[in-house]
C-alpha cells in the first residue's frame, strides 16, 4: 500500500540526532523514511510550493527523533520489591545474588509464567515506553539461564518484533549469572553450544555477559568472547558496576561496541575507550534504586572523547523506570551532562552501538520516527508523573497507544 507523504512543521527547534537546529523546521517523510528535513528559508519554501494532503502544522512544538534504550531487561515475570527490605537491613545487591535473591527470583517467576503472559507485559511496558517518546529498544534475555529458557526468550522476542511497533533489538545475555546447582564448567560449555544455536536460527546478532563477583569472571568471559566474535556476533557487557573486574580490557581486546554500567572502570579507560571508539552505556538510576551512592563519571569520559549513551536498565530488581526521560533528569543533576549530550546519548549515539545508523536521527534516509514534544529542549526538567509527549510517529504513522 502507497502511503501520501507527511509534512510535518514546527516553528520551534528540533534535534537532529547530532545537533540543535533552531526552526521554522519542515520533516517530509515519504513511504515511512525521512525524505527531506529542512530549516530556516528552506523549511518555510517547502511548506509554501507544495499542496500536501498530510500537512501537520506543530505550532512551536520541539521535535526530536524516537528515543532509543540500547540496555533494558523487558521479558520477565514476577516482582521483587521485597528486596529493597532486604537492602534496607543492610544487604547488598551481590549479596543477594549470592543468597539464591536477584536475578535468580526472576529467572524462577519467569520460569514458571507462560508465553501469553510473558509477551503481554513486554508489550505492556513497551506501550509505557513509546509513552515516553522511546521507539527503539534493544532488550536482553538472561531470565532462563538455562539453554531452553535462553531459547524460548529469543523466540519470543521474535513474536514481539513481529506484533508491535517499537524497532526491537534482542540480544541474548546467556552468562547473565550461574544457575544454581550448576558445575561452572559444564554451565560456560552449554553457553557455547547455545551461541551455535542462536547464530543458526538466527535469533540474535548481539551477546552480552555480566563481569562481576558473583557471576562471570575474566577468563570465562574471554572464552565466550571468542567464540561469540568468531560466529559474527556484535558483543557488549555488564561491567565495572560494583567492582573492577578489567572489564576494560576484555571490551577492547574483543573490540565491543560497549562497555555498560562502568561506574569502577580504570582511571586511564577514557582515553583507551575514546581511541577504540568503544562506547559506554551509562545507567544512573540503578545506583539511585540500590542506594550504592556512586555514578559513573560521564564528564571524565566525555573531556576525554568517549561516545556515551543513556539507558533505563529497566529490570525488576534494580531499576523499574520506563521513562529514558527520568534517566536524562538524573544525568542533567548528578553526572553533569549537557542538554545537547544528553540528547545525543538518547539517540544516535545508542543508535549507533545497536548497528542501526538510519535510527535516532532526522537525516534524509531515516526512518521516519519523530517524537512531538511540549515544553522546548529541556525535556527531562519536567514532572515525571506527566509526560510532556504530545505525539509519536513511527515509520510516518501517528503511534495511538
Amino acid at each position: 500500500m502507497v502511503r501520501s507523504p507527511l509534512l510535518l512543521s514546527t516553528q520551534g527547534s528540533a534535534w537532529d540526532g547530532f545537533a540543535l537546529k533552531l526552526g521554522p523546521i519542515s520533516i517530509l517523510i515519504e513511504e515511512g523514511i525521512i525524505s527531506e528535513f529542512l530549516h530556516g528559508l528552506e523549511a518555510v519554501e517547502l511548506v509554501q510550493e507544495n499542496d500536501f494532503a498530510h500537512h501537520l502544522d506543530l505550532g512551536d512544538r520541539f521535535l526530536t527523533p524516537g528515543l532509543v534504550d540500547a540496555h533494558t531487561h523487558l521479558l520477565y515475570g514476577g516482582d521483587r520489591s521485597f528486596e529493597r527490605e532486604l537492602r534496607e537491613s543492610g544487604a547488598s545487591y551481590l549479596e543477594i545474588l549470592e543468597a539464591g535473591g536477584g536475578i535468580h527470583a526472576t529467572v524462577n517467576a519467569t520460569t514458571e509464567t507462560d508465553d501469553a503472559t510473558l509477551l503481554s507485559l513486554a508489550a505492556q511496558r513497551l506501550q509505557i515506553m513509546r509513552s515516553w517518546g522511546t521507539t527503539t529498544v534493544e532488550t536482553k534475555t538472561g531470565y532462563g539461564l538455562l539453554a531452553e529458557e535462553e531459547m524460548r526468550h529469543l523466540r519470543l522476542y521474535q513474536d514481539l518484533k513481529s506484533t508491535n511497533a517499537s524497532t526491537i533489538v534482542p540480544t541474548y545475555l546467556g552468562a547473565h549469572a550461574l544457575p544454581k546447582g550448576e558445575c561452572r564448567k559444564d554451565h560456560i560449555q552449554s553457553i557455547l553450544r547455545t551461541l551455535h544455536r542462536v547464530a543458526e536460527e538466527s535469533l540474535s546478532t548481539r551477546f552480552d555477559l555480566f563481569l562481576e563477583r558473583g557471576a562471570y569472571r575474566y577468563q570465562e568471559a574471554d572464552t565466550l568472547f571468542r567464540l561469540a566474535r568468531s560466529l559474527g556476533f556484535d558483543l557488549t557487557l555488564h561491567a565495572g558496576q560494583f567492582s573492577d573486574q578489567a572489564g576494560g580490557d576484555l571490551a577492547l581486546r574483543h573490540r565491543a561496541a560497549s562497555l555498560d554500567h562502568g561506574e569502577f572502570l580504570g582511571s586511564q579507560d577514557g582515553e583507551r575507550f575514546a581511541e577504540a571508539g568503544v562506547a559506554i552505556g551509562l545507567l544512573p538510576t540503578c545506583n539511585l534504586y540500590l542506594e550504592t551512592g556512586v555514578q559513573p563519571q560521564a564528564r571524565k569520559l566525555i573531556d576525554h572523547g568517549v561516545s556515551l549513551f543513556l539507558g533505563t536498565d529497566h529490570n525488576p530488581g534494580s531499576s523499574p523506570t520506563l521513562s529514558l526521560l527520568e534517566v536524562a533528569a538524573i544525568a542533567h543533576s548528578h553526572l553533569e551532562m549537557s542538554t545537547q549530550e544528553i540528547l545525543l546519548a538518547m539517540t544516535s549515539a545508542p543508535a549507533r552501538v545497536l548497528g542501526l545508523p538510519t535510527i535516532g536521527c532526522l537525516t534524509p534516509g531515516a526512518q521516519g520516527d519523530v517524537a512531538v514534544w511540549n515544553g522546548g529542549s529541556s525535556l527531562f526538567g519536567i514532572s515525571h508523573q506527566h509526560s510532556p509527549l504530545e505525539s509519536l510517529f513511527i515509520g510516518g504513522v501517528l503511534s495511538t497507544d
